[in-house]
């Protein structure tokens, strides 16, 4: 379960950053607004020689009644509360995430700062003693795109992020070292509905990292999505929904189509 939380955590992560569009599965303000949904409740059960466990709560998230989230709670494997994190807004823009363990405490602060035009440019990420650990800094064009992320150390820059755009959709995103070296590049493809089909990591050598692809259904809801390392598949993820298009189940596949993990998602409503 922890390798799947962290991956969970990674790719959010990558999402948040970049500015790529998020697949049509993930949970926004629009859907929690329109329901009234006050907490998305995930349930998972783990399989080990293909036989699952019993299920159990694996994550629950809770909302305001303006859609905002304002607490996340991940459960470890006993099913008791493994991390708590509380979400802090001014004027609709995201400004903290903190952190918490149940057993030690504080972990992490995460601190964002706006724009005029409530575009993220600074983002600080604060360690238990109060010391930062790392931070980025954002560049917008006049569309209001992302088209650089300076990420700084404590030593100093570390990376640099550049972002390309194609009519409102990210196609390319590139890092380089602190020096100018080339470090991976990410390409992105989207079909005639602007949805994301594919993402393609290279080397600075043009061979294949890792790749995502994706499939929707005919109401633009991702209902596949295939995972690889280089060209050999790594796991398989699947989505099913209610009739009000949100979403209820979610399987992962290991990349021989075994079942590892199935996932399920009941709502409370306002």
């Amino acid at each position: 379960m922890q390798k799947v939380f962290c991956w969970i955590l990674v790719l959010s992560f990558f999402y948040s950053c970049s500015g790529i569009k998020k697949n049509k599965n993930e949970f926004d303000r629009t859907d929690i607004i329109k329901f009234h949904i006050s907490k998305i409740i995930e349930f998972a059960s783990f399989y080990h020689l293909e036989i699952p466990e019993p299920e159990k709560i694996n994550h629950i998230d809770s909302f305001d009644n303006e859609g905002f989230k304002k607490k996340a709670i991940a459960f470890g494997e006993n099913g008791k509360p493994e991390r708590i994190m509380m979400y802090s807004y001014l004027q609709d823009d995201l400004i903290s995430i903190e952190g918490f363990s149940p057993d030690s405490g504080f972990i992490f602060k995460e601190v964002r700062n706006y724009n005029e035009k409530h575009q993220r440019q600074d983002l600080y990420f604060y360690q238990p003693d109060g010391s930062y650990k790392y931070r980025n800094s954002a560049t917008f064009d006049p569309e209001g795109n992302m088209v650089e992320l300076k990420w700084y150390w404590t030593t100093g820059l570390s990376a640099v992020n550049k972002y390309v755009y194609e009519k409102g959709n990210m196609v390319r995103n590139t890092e380089f070292g602190p020096e100018g070296n080339l470090r991976y590049q990410w390409n992105f493809t989207y079909d005639e509905n602007n949805h994301l089909i594919e993402s393609v990591q290279f080397s600075p050598e043009g061979k294949t990292i890792s790749k995502i692809a994706n499939r929707y259904n005919v109401d633009g809801l991702l209902v596949e999505q295939i995972n690889y390392f280089g060209e050999s598949v790594q796991n398989i993820y699947t989505y099913k929904y209610n009739n009000k298009k949100l979403l209820v189940e979610k399987i992962l596949y290991s990349g021989t189509k075994k079942i590892s993990a199935s996932f399920r998602y009941e709502y409370e409503y306002y």
